[in-house]
């Protein structure tokens, strides 16, 4: 995702967590990676951090996502119910994966990827229907609707 006039603060933030990442970060499971940027936005960019949640689905649950898919499931961290920051995905997976893609402008390549938004489940309780209440309230200022992909059609 390029930078833009929006989402610059956002990778000017992110950039320096890569390169701690690379070196520091948990490789294991993508829950674990999602919950080490959280809390290192908690450290260094409370604000961020505030509006942060870690969101996943089950494959069966949202079969369309490619990513995740050998695993059975994905979780990663959405920001203020529109942006992923997807660490585990850049360094385990896809090299190329932005560090920050945008659930709206980039809405094509977000469904590709991460399936139908409708499918995501927020981690734990904490903030559930508020992580819920901000993706849907992104994704319907868009006009958005829950069919996105054919293979969803028939819920």
């Amino acid at each position: 995702m390029p930078a833009t006039k929006q989402n610059e603060p956002l990778l000017r933030v992110l950039q320096p967590l890569w390169s701690k990442y690379e070196t520091d970060g948990p490789r294991n499971w993508c829950t674990d990676t999602a919950a080490w940027v959280w809390d290192q936005l908690k450290r260094t960019a409370r604000h961020t951090a505030a509006s942060a949640e870690i969101v996943g689905y089950h494959l069966e649950d949202n079969p369309t996502a490619t990513v995740g898919a050998v695993e059975g499931g994905h979780d990663f961290l959405l920001l203020g119910g529109r942006y992923i920051v997807d660490f585990w995905q850049k360094e385990v997976w896809d090299s190329e994966h932005p560090l920050l893609l945008d659930v709206i402008d980039d809405f094509e390549q977000v469904c590709r990827l991460y399936g139908n938004p409708h499918h995501w489940e927020p981690y734990g309780i904490r903030g559930e229907l508020l992580c819920r209440k901000r993706l849907l309230r992104n994704i319907n200022q868009k006009g958005i609707s829950n069919g996105l992909h054919a293979a969803d059609r028939s819920e």
